[in-house]
């Protein structure tokens, strides 16, 4: 892993931030496609609790539940990550700069992330 440059963020904290970033993503996506908690949690075989400590980033969801989430959202994982970067772009600039090679590709492009940029030099994220 690497080393946070922002010396205030621990791993901890990076590792919450990320957890919080996937809740919240799952939850924006579940509400898209109008289903409740309990819905959602029977369709890839977890108790509601569960999902909402997904939900609310208390909790990892392993690989497997989370790709049963995609199928069950009807997204792609590629979207799902590109807009848990948002989220945490919106958290915390310095730990998505850091972490930006994991989400997205270099050949993407910086507008289809419709990204909330402050100035023109936050859209030098990438390189």
């Amino acid at each position: 892993m690497n080393k946070i440059s922002n010396k205030n963020l621990s791993e901890n904290d990076t590792q919450n931030l990320f957890l919080n970033a996937i809740g919240k993503e799952i939850y924006r996506l579940r509400k898209i496609k109008s289903m409740t908690g309990a819905e959602l949690a029977s369709h890839i075989g977890i108790s509601q609790q569960q999902l909402s400590r997904y939900e609310c980033g208390v909790c990892n969801i392993s690989a497997s539940k989370l790709i049963q989430l995609l199928l069950t959202l009807d997204t792609s994982a590629e979207s799902f990550f590109k807009n848990v970067f948002i989220n945490i772009f919106e958290k915390n600039r310095e730990v998505a700069k850091l972490y930006s090679n994991i989400f997205i590709s270099r050949y993407d492009n910086e507008a289809e992330l419709k990204l909330p940029y402050d100035n023109k030099l936050e859209q030098n994220i990438f390189y």
